[in-house]
C-alpha cells in the first residue's frame, strides 16, 4: 500500500491496530490546483491539533477548489468519524473511491466505518477488495479475520488469518503475533484445545496482562485433554483479575486433578 495506515477495527478480541491514520502528503489522487493544496495543508495542522471544525472547513474548501481532490475527502471521512458522524464519513469514502476506486486508504476507513455500524457483509467486501488491490499485504486479510472474529464466524476466520500470518512473517513484521492471538482465539471458540494451547502459549511475553489470553488457555487447559487443573486455575484467576467475567462453575472444574 501507498501508506501504512493499520487497522480501524474494534475488535472483541481486544487486537486493534491503530485508526487509520489522516492522510499527510497526497497519495491517491493529488491536486494540481495551488489553492486547494494549501487549504488541504491547513485542514491536515488542523486535524492533528485536534481542531475538528477548522479541519471540515479548510477540507471543504479545497473540494470546492477540485472536485476530485480524493485525499482531502478522505481526511474529511475521518473528521467525521472523529465525531462518530459515520453517515458522513461513508459518504465521503464513498465519494473518494467513485473518483479512484483503487484507493486503498478510503476502502480502508469504509471498512472501519462499516464495522462500527455492525455491517460486516459490507466491510468484509471492502477487505476483499484491498486483498485484490494488493495481495502481499497482510492488513487485508487480517482485517478481514478480524471482521469474522466480530461477527463470531470463528471457522471462516481461520483461513484469512494464516493469510496474514504468512504475510506478516515474510515482511519480518511484529504484527505476526496479533495474527496468531486472532487464531488461537478462534480456536478455543471453536473448542480446538489442542490447537489454541499450541498457538497462544507462545505469546505470553505480549499477552500476560491480557484477560482473553488466559481466559482461552484456563479454558483449553481445563477443557482439553491431557488438562492441568493447576494451569488452568491459575490462567482463569489471572482472567479474573485482570476483569474476566469467569463461570464459577469453570473453576470448579479446575478443583479436580
Amino acid at each position: 500500500m501507498k501508506i501504512s495506515f493499520g487497522l480501524a477495527i474494534a475488535l472483541s478480541a481486544g487486537v486493534a491496530h491503530a485508526d487509520p491514520v489522516v492522510v499527510e502528503r497526497s497519495s491517491s489522487c493529488p491536486t494540481k490546483n495551488e489553492k486547494a493544496r494549501d487549504a488541504y495543508n491547513r485542514g491536515y495542522g488542523a486535524q492533528k491539533r485536534g481542531e475538528l471544525d477548522a479541519a471540515e472547513t479548510a477540507y471543504k474548501e479545497a473540494i470546492a477548489l477540485d472536485a476530485r481532490y480524493c485525499d482531502a475527502m478522505d481526511n474529511l471521512g475521518q473528521v467525521y468519524r472523529a465525531r462518530h458522524d459515520d453517515v458522513n464519513a461513508v459518504l465521503w469514502y464513498r465519494k473518494s473511491i467513485a473518483i479512484s476506486p483503487n484507493n486503498q486508504v478510503a476502502h480502508q476507513s469504509l471498512a472501519a466505518a462499516y464495522v462500527r455500524a455492525a455491517r460486516y457483509d459490507d466491510a468484509l467486501g471492502e477487505y476483499d477488495i484491498l486483498i485484490k488491490l494488493d495481495p502481499n499485504d497482510a492488513e487485508g486479510p487480517y482485517g478481514k479475520a478480524a471482521v469474522l472474529w466480530t461477527a463470531k464466524r470463528y471457522r471462516e476466520a481461520l483461513v484469512p488469518i494464516a493469510l496474514a500470518e504468512t504475510l506478516y512473517a515474510k515482511a519480518k513484521s511484529p504484527l505476526v503475533a496479533d495474527a496468531q492471538f486472532i487464531e488461537g482465539l478462534c480456536h478455543a471458540e471453536l473448542g480446538e484445545w489442542l490447537k489454541a494451547r499450541a498457538v497462544l502459549e507462545p505469546l505470553e511475553s505480549a499477552r500476560e496482562n491480557d484477560k482473553r489470553w488466559h481466559f482461552a488457555l484456563g479454558r483449553a487447559w481445563v477443557l482439553g485433554e491431557p488438562r492441568d487443573a493447576a494451569k488452568a486455575k491459575a490462567h482463569l484467576e489471572r482472567a479474573r483479575s485482570l476483569g474476566a467475567a469467569v463461570p464459577d462453575e469453570l473453576m470448579k472444574k479446575t478443583e479436580t486433578p
